[in-house]
């Protein structure tokens, strides 16, 4: 008889993921290896690095297993435009005579660069120079980097590298500058997207990590609306530009509202484009990082799909599900509370609400005015239901049905296929609370002897939700 003992084994590399997402977000983006246009589904942020190195599509891919779960599929995009950094500009109160300057240049991101010195020295030979590094504009600072003799610094991950030229370093003195993140053109977007477009592995939307146009955002929308002839329902969420270096807010707002390369001249009942920038913690730098609200209201879009009251139908702004995660008090750039013209405009984004902390999701899509399909959550809703509505009267393929004079689907099996199609709709749609109701009919007048097909109607019934409250108060002199 064998000694009685117990065995456990302690697993290693589960932290940071604490929920499964059912049919996952699809990440676009540009990155700083892996192979392009290749659908790669990451259960972790290390698998997200290990594959692709750093970039915006590794930083995006962080903020939602960080805030929503995995798994993530991920698409690199082509670079087509190689990341940049600006000249270096020396604090104005600087004594030191060393000058730095950016020797290469491939930022993988858009930084706010700066050193400060933290290690005084004579010259390089001295190797008592040392500095830290912010990428945020002086917010957070690294540990020391020691200055080597020939004054070349890696800043870890960035994909730049500076140097010192011999001189004095004076503690406390600063240096700074910017980088620019790659991005892609349209069709290296296009390529990466039609990657996505023939994947076996299911996902529910599509989110582009950088900024599009009115120039280019149709490459998006046409990708993903031309899935249903297919019976294939996607949906896509994309951001516009931050405001420029000396633009005012409403000379960017007055840009994004109009033409080309505005989006006046773009709607889509497939998607949104988020107005407005955040500066948040970043889930893959740890520093503060100028981000497009996207990268907020995505990951919340994500988590409510398995968490939610009433799932992917849930407002992505609802207060009693808390503000959007990462957006402190303060640094919420563009509130779309003040800035209504970018609701008006059809534009998704972040709002904040009088007395109340933290900021929460608008809902609006690029559906033109009187469309179903100007709110996120019909937009979610339909897509389901579409894809539930195909699987479901697949069942009836090659099926027999009893015919009546003119070729007309007998009443009785017509009622038995609307009844069973109804029920099973009404499972997966209003029991989950993704509707009010759902039915489905199949049409009586269709000629089916001769044309050997049913014809369906599925007609659903949305939610409604308050988005706006009005309250009648008043003193009285008697409250009962």
């Amino acid at each position: 008889m064998p000694i009685a003992s117990a065995t456990l084994t302690i697993g290693d590399g589960g932290l940071g993921v604490s929920r499964q997402l059912s049919r996952p977000p699809a990440i676009v983006g540009c990155a700083q290896s892996g192979t392009v246009a290749t659908v790669v589904l990451c259960s972790t942020v290390e698998d997200a690095i290990s594959t692709f190195g750093y970039g915006k599509l590794t930083a995006l891919a962080a903020e939602y297993f960080l805030r929503a779960g995995g798994p993530i599929l991920c698409v690199r995009a082509t670079s087509t435009s190689a990341g940049s950094c600006s000249a270096v500009s020396a604090g104005g109160s600087n004594t030191s005579t060393a000058v730095l300057s950016v020797t290469v240049s491939s930022a993988a991101d858009d930084f706010r660069v700066v050193y400060r010195v933290s290690r005084a020295a004579a010259n390089l030979a001295a190797l008592t120079a040392a500095v830290r590094i912010s990428l945020d504009n002086g917010e957070t600072f690294s540990e020391e980097f020691a200055v080597p003799a020939n004054g070349e610094i890696t800043i870890p991950n960035t994909g730049i590298t500076t140097d010192f030229a011999d001189g004095t370093f004076v503690v406390g003195d600063t240096f700074s500058f910017t980088s620019t993140a790659p991005i892609w053109d349209a069709s290296a977007l296009g390529t990466a997207l039609d990657a996505l477009e023939v994947t076996t592995i299911d996902h529910e939307f599509v989110h582009v990590a950088e900024q599009v146009t009115g120039a280019n955002v149709g490459t998006v929308d046409t990708s993903i609306s031309g899935l249903e002839s297919s019976n294939i329902y996607r949906w896509f969420l994309a951001s516009s530009r931050n405001q420029n270096s000396g633009e005012s807010v409403s000379t960017w707002q007055g840009v994004l509202l109009g033409s080309s390369p505005g989006f006046s001249g773009f709607t889509s009942r497939h998607g949104a484009v988020t107005a407005g920038y955040a500066t948040r913690l970043d889930a893959l730098w740890g520093a503060n990082l100028i981000r497009s609200v996207a990268w907020a209201i995505g990951p919340r879009l994500a988590l409510i799909r398995s968490v939610g009251v009433n799932g992917l139908a849930d407002h992505p702004g609802r207060v009693l599900s808390g503000p959007l995660g990462g957006i402190d008090d303060g640094d919420l750039i563009h509130d779309l509370r003040i800035l209504t013209g970018l609701d008006t405009g059809r534009f998704l984004g972040a709002q904040s609400l009088p007395g109340r902390g933290g900021f929460y999701a608008t809902a609006i899509t690029r559906a033109a005015a009187g469309s179903d399909f100007t709110s996120i959550m019909n937009v979610r809703v339909v897509k389901e239901a579409a894809r539930l509505s195909v699987s479901i009267l697949q069942d009836y393929l090659n099926s027999s049905v009893r015919t009546v004079t003119g070729g007309k689907i007998d009443p009785r099996d017509a009622d038995a296929i609307d009844g069973r199609v109804t029920a099973a709709l009404s499972q997966d749609l209003v029991s989950t609370g993704l509707c009010s109701a759902v039915v489905a009919q199949v049409d009586r007048n269709n000629n089916v002897l001769s044309s050997s097909q049913l014809n369906f109607k599925v007609r659903v019934q949305p939610l409604g939700y308050a988005t706006l409250i009005d309250i009648d108060l008043s003193l009285s002199a008697q409250v009962a």
